[in-house]
């Protein structure tokens, strides 16, 4: 099963890359491993939410 177009996912991929400070998209793999870091080495982080955009929310994007 296909989420998304292709076409439009590589559209959207393409201008996270070109917008976001770390000019990248996310991958599953950048999630496990914020994940990780979270479950085991954050211990000062309380009740906070955290964005996984690579920065897009530094413009106003978030």
């Amino acid at each position: 099963m296909q989420r998304a177009d292709a076409d439009l996912f590589k559209r959207r991929a393409e201008n996270q890359i070109q917008r976001a400070p770390l000019q990248k998209v996310g991958t599953p793999a950048d999630v496990a491993a914020d994940v990780f870091w979270l479950a085991t080495g954050a211990s000062l982080i309380t009740g906070t939410v955290l964005s996984l955009d690579c920065g897009l929310h530094l413009n106003g994007d978030g």
